[in-house]
């Protein structure tokens, strides 16, 4: 899991979006590469391909996908609108050890149909533009 991916998923749970620091799994509504079997809403942060990080000067590019599953289409529709106010065109900020100097969505939310349960997915890409601060002397 990446740890990038897990300081996104706290920062969403700051701004609203979720639960991700809890001891009880049944409270958390925030996970990061994969969902237990049976929750109904839920956002979902994945790392897809991204760049290659910078040759010479310790940057990162990478890209996240954000997936928000819920019953309810304007319910999934506004929590990653939510997610894209938070992150889209943000620069110059820390996310625990990591110093972000841009984040930009690649798009718009997008519609991804619904489930085999019927419940909503709609779909949105952030790249961020990075520095992990453990690699820095």
């Amino acid at each position: 899991m990446s740890m990038l991916a897990r300081e996104i998923a706290q920062f969403c749970e700051e701004v609203g979006i979720g639960v991700f620091t809890t001891d009880n799994p049944a409270e958390r509504s925030i996970f990061v590469g994969d969902v237990p079997e049976d929750p109904n809403e839920y956002l979902l942060i994945v790392q897809v391909p991204s760049p290659p990080p910078h040759q010479y000067i310790d940057t990162e590019y990478p890209i996240f996908d954000f997936w928000y599953r819920s019953p309810h289409s304007d319910i999934a529709y506004a929590k990653l609108e939510t997610v894209f106010e938070a992150l889209h065109r943000k620069h110059h900020y820390q996310l625990g050890n990591w110093w972000i100097e841009l984040s930009r969505a690649l798009g718009n939310t997008t519609d991804a149909d619904r489930d085999l349960n019927g419940g909503k997915l709609f779909r949105l890409s952030v790249q961020f533009i990075c520095r992990n601060l453990n690699h820095i002397s």
